[in-house]
């Protein structure tokens, strides 16, 4: 009985899949905006946060801007995976003293194909895009979406962005809880149809 009961055990261990990684550096912006390159006007704000973490250094990603700016990551992901992107977002043109008339944000997910993100040494294969989204929202926004990274890709950047389409005016847009990781459900199933001679075997 003992050596039943640890073979389900165990097999019930092998038939689950791995919980998955975030891929990106300082996803919840504590303390700062290390680990993403960020332009002008996307900048760290502690005055707040998504899950209201007690933690002090615990901030936003705050994006202010007249006409567009953005914060950004490069991680390396593998080609034919799925992988999930979340973020909560607010995009309150109000917060600012002259509120833009048409404001947006969006997220960039581009795929590229060497060791950077960045010509001469890759080159971009594919651009998936979330929005541009018009939605004025004071509350929190959470967003979720999956995708498969195109054959070929070996870095993926994703590109968190704010802008002003009018150019009159400011928008203010925060970011928080950024998630990019594998769908490990979707890679578990995968794998076990290749195991089983079905699609994903060789």
């Amino acid at each position: 009985m003992v050596r039943i009961a640890a073979f389900l055990t165990m097999a019930v261990i092998l038939s689950t899949p791995a919980a998955a990684q975030n891929l990106l550096t300082n996803p919840f912006f504590v303390g700062s905006t290390s680990g993403w390159d960020t332009s002008p006007h996307a900048v760290w704000d502690g005055a707040l946060n998504f899950n209201d973490s007690p933690d002090g250094d615990d901030g936003v990603l705050r994006i202010s801007t007249s006409e567009s700016d953005a914060a950004w990551q490069c991680v390396a992901i593998a080609p034919g995976q799925r992988y999930v992107f979340g973020a909560a977002v607010i995009n309150d043109p109000s917060a600012e003293a002259q509120p833009c008339a048409a404001s947006a944000w969006q997220v960039d997910i581009e795929w590229w194909n060497g060791t950077e993100c960045q010509q001469p040494l890759s080159a971009m294969i594919d651009d998936t895009r979330i929005g541009p989204d018009d939605r004025t929202n004071v509350l929190w926004l959470e967003e979720k979406q999956t995708f498969t990274a195109p054959a070929g890709a070996t870095r993926a950047r994703v590109v968190l962005a704010s802008s002003c389409a009018s150019r009159s005016g400011a928008t203010s847009t925060l970011f928080d809880d950024v998630l990019f990781e594998a769908d490990e459900i979707a890679k578990f199933d995968f794998e076990i149809h290749a195991s089983e001679g079905g699609p994903g075997s060789s």
